[in-house]
């Protein structure tokens, strides 16, 4: 590893990495096959859809108010479906029929349609209309969704409440689900999908041993998977039923499979019973896209982070801030970043003499945008992915599998300003 490089002047260009003392432990695999959403599970958007952050206030009586608190989503402002360019996606309110729309002509001009791929099918709330003249245009839970042409990068909202008509297509959670009492949905650490918890933020499992709407887990298993317990006179509501316990008691189920904690799991977020045995699994509810060269690795410092399918450090490089007093050297916002700034970044931010260290994460031709993941062309014409706006690297100071030397290399550019590489978290 280099040494620590001190910085004398603000003025001039200083590369330096973290000390010794600070270099990581090896990270630990999450094994895909352990804790990955089920093929089987909805994806929450086609392909094609991404997400944005737009700033904007909701109107309680035309969005949901509890979009404007998500905590999935880790960016400023309202975060908004969007298209394959992060541009923001839209609702017309004179779309009253479904599966029809009635924005044509000069409307579509202003209002591009958001056109559909030959192939794309129905998939939960997303379903596919016809146009006048056969083009297919998405739909997000029976409306036409459509960008707006005054919005010229992503993060605009200028289309929002146009003539009181046009409303952006706000991201919700799977909060829509007729769900029990207490039980809630979130993301998992293993960037995925969304799984099931209870009322204290914890995930919740399921075991392939036992039966429909019924328990086999007994006293001893119930000390370590803790059944979600149901009131005596519950009743179901939606998906959720109740299932009958050897010891009597009543326990919430889903889907017909009872539910329970896991003992091991000690902060909002833990899903360390994924990996106890085979037939437990994180009750999900819905999956995202990764890429399949893709993994996501536990590291004792950093937590969950990206990583290539063979294990190795996935980095973006994101804009810091050094400051002298009192020895800060940030402003990094959690070290997860902000889609705009990686975004403006781009593949500008390692070029050259860069590439001899940083390694781009390759996409095919092929590869689309989907959810949180974009593809990102570089000056040589090759494809690259990028996460949340940021293009990811390996690092060749990574020897092994759960190295993350790279973490915290800056580079200051101009007065206190400049450039730094981060582990790439989900």
């Amino acid at each position: 590893m280099r040494a620590l490089a001190v910085i004398a002047s603000v003025a001039a260009v200083a590369v330096f990495t973290m000390s010794a003392e600070a270099a990581p432990k090896a990270a630990q695999k999450t094994n895909k096959s352990e804790t990955a959403a089920p093929a089987s599970l909805p994806l929450v958007v086609p392909v094609g859809v991404t997400f944005s952050s737009v700033v904007f206030k909701i109107n309680p009586d035309s969005q949901s108010a509890a979009a404007a608190d998500i905590p999935l989503l880790r960016s400023q402002g309202v975060p908004v479906y969007a298209d394959a360019n992060g541009k923001t996606l839209y609702t017309f309110e004179k779309d009253d029929t479904p599966g029809v729309s009635k924005c044509t002509g000069e409307c579509a001009t202003a209002w591009p349609p958001f056109l559909a791929g030959a192939d794309a099918k129905d998939d939960g709330e997303w379903t596919i209309v016809t146009r006048d003249g056969g083009a297919k245009q998405w739909a997000w839970k029976g409306k036409p969704l459509y960008t707006f042409a005054q919005d010229t990068q992503p993060g605009d909202a200028k289309g929002q409440d146009v003539m009181k008509m046009w409303k952006a297509a706000v991201y919700e959670p799977m909060m829509k689900l007729a769900a029990s009492p207490g039980i809630g949905v979130r993301e998992t650490f293993s960037v995925d999908g969304q799984v099931l918890t209870d009322k204290d933020g914890m995930t919740l499992y399921m075991s392939d041993a036992d039966k429909t709407n019924i328990s086999l887990c007994d006293t001893a298993c119930a000390r370590t998977w803790v059944p979600v317990a149901a009131p005596r006179l519950g009743v179901p509501v939606g998906d959720f039923s109740i299932a009958e316990r050897p010891d009597g008691m009543k326990q919430w189920a889903y889907k017909g499979k009872p539910l329970y904690t896991y003992a091991g799991d000690v902060r909002r977020g833990d899903a360390n019973g994924a990996r106890v045995s085979p037939k437990w699994h994180q009750a999900m509810v819905v999956r995202y896209f990764l890429p399949p060269d893709v993994d996501v690795r536990m590291h004792d410092k950093h937590g969950p982070m990206l990583a290539t399918a063979s294990g190795m450090t996935l980095y973006a490089r994101d804009n810091h801030r050094f400051t002298l007093a009192g020895g800060s050297h940030d402003d990094r916002n959690a070290l997860r970043g902000e889609p705009g700034v990686g975004r403006k970044i781009g593949v500008k931010g390692c070029e050259g003499e860069c590439l001899a260290e940083w390694t781009p994460l390759k996409a095919t031709a092929a590869s689309q945008p989907w959810g949180e993941w974009n593809v990102v062309t570089r000056p040589d014409g090759s494809h690259q992915w990028a996460y949340r706006g940021f293009p990811l690297y390996t690092y060749t100071g990574d020897k092994k599998p759960g190295d993350a030397v790279g973490h915290d290399v800056y580079q200051l550019t101009s007065g206190n300003n400049g450039l730094f590489w981060r582990v790439a978290l989900p």
